[in-house]
């Protein structure tokens, strides 16, 4: 028996939008996938349920509300609540075989936790998080071990853009990653050879047990506030730089300048600003002889708190790099640092050896507001292979 014209033409409407839904389904890609995969509960609903106490819920999410200023980009405003785990992997055994790929799927503006589980390997590309992509981890196999690695410089791409990672999202958290630049180093005083291993101006960012590698411009700590635990960085020629105000704590820093060269910029304009650099328990390795600071704001702000120095280091310590107004207006410090670089009695005279009392505002995590936003455990997922649902 034959169909009528409106029977007919409801088939054919039920067969059009199941060729509507195919389509959609593909061109959102593994991260709708990843949704089917799992059922029609999103991830963070099977974590809540599972008896695997390695999940996303367990993350700390007591962040703060305060505000803070910036000037390389806005605050996100949320309007999302979802938790995704993205796996990268180069050999294709994950969800994505790019780093860019698997942040490009993170949801706009999300309250809750990205984690981005990235595999070992040397990943070459370009990695770029804007400010609407908030609560990013990105988890690796180690900092020698998961590698993100570039070759750009100031020259071709300008400072900033050099960058093999930039970080422009608040409450970015990094575990056992390398970030890399691997441009040829330059020769002091050499123009636009800059070239930036990672930029992060997000606020409340903390990186553990990561590594940062160049020679000049390695780390540029452009804004906000940020802690980095059991680092490793190295470089040459301010290879540490910027107007962040960050906390660097238990970290090595190692320099492999050939000739001359300095470990810190601080860029701090202003006395009243609250920006600058801490290192607390660190160690200061390498070759070559450093500067630990020089003026690149007028009130540029950093102090060494119980840090070993090699002789590497400068005597004098600190450079005003050809202007003595900042004499006046800058602030370098030290406190109870040891070793053959350490000696704070042949320092320039216009910086300080902090007493009891002084150095207190600087021993804790107070100093960028730490107790409301850093999270309690280092390790975020300890066995991400046993989370339920994936393979």
């Amino acid at each position: 028996m034959g169909m009528g014209p409106f029977r007919l033409t409801c088939v054919w409407i039920v067969v059009l939008l199941a060729a509507v839904t195919l389509i959609v389904s593909v061109s959102h890609g593994p991260a709708w996938i990843l949704n089917v995969k799992l059922g029609s509960r999103v991830v963070n609903d099977l974590y809540e349920h599972s008896s695997n106490k390695t999940h996303v819920r367990d993350i700390p999410q007591v962040f703060s509300n305060e505000t803070y200023s910036r000037p390389c980009q806005g605050s996100p405003t949320s309007s999302k609540n979802i938790s995704y785990f993205f796996r990268v992997d180069q050999s294709g055994g994950g969800d994505f075989v790019t780093v860019q790929a698997a942040v490009d799927a993170v949801p706009e503006n999300s309250e809750q936790r990205t984690i981005i589980q990235i595999r070992a390997g040397i990943y070459e590309e370009k990695v770029l998080i804007p400010s609407n992509k908030p609560h990013i981890t990105m988890q690796g196999a180690g900092m020698n071990a998961t590698i993100i690695t570039g070759n750009d410089t100031a020259a071709r791409s300008g400072t900033e853009g050099s960058a093999t990672v930039a970080i422009y999202a608040d409450h970015f958290t990094a575990v056992d990653m390398g970030f890399k630049n691997i441009a040829p180093m330059p020769e002091p005083g050499e123009l636009g050879k800059q070239a930036v291993a990672l930029v992060i101006c997000g606020d409340k960012a903390a990186f553990y047990d990561c590594g940062f590698y160049g020679a000049q411009d390695t780390l540029f700590d452009y804004a906000g506030r940020h802690y980095f635990k059991n680092c490793f960085i190295e470089g040459s020629i301010d290879f540490i730089f910027g107007d962040g105000r960050s906390l660097y704590e238990g970290c090595e820093i190692h320099v492999i300048a050939e000739t001359t060269g300095s470990i810190t910029a601080q860029a701090r304009s202003r006395p009243e600003d609250h920006s600058g650099f801490v290192f607390m328990d660190c160690t200061i390795m390498g070759h070559g002889l450093v500067w630990l600071g020089r003026a690149w704001g007028s009130s540029s702000r950093v102090v060494f708190v119980r840090t070993f120095m090699d002789d590497i280091i400068i005597p004098a310590g600190w450079t005003d790099f050809g202007d003595s107004t900042v004499h006046n207006t800058s602030f370098y410090a030290q406190y109870k640092c040891s070793g053959p670089g350490a000696e704070a009695a042949v320092r320039v005279p216009w910086s300080y050896e902090l007493n009891d009392d002084d150095v207190q505002q600087f021993l804790n995590m107070d100093f960028i507001d730490g107790g409301s936003w850093i999270h309690s455990t280092r390790r975020l997922i300890d066995k991400p292979e046993k989370i339920p649902g994936r393979a």
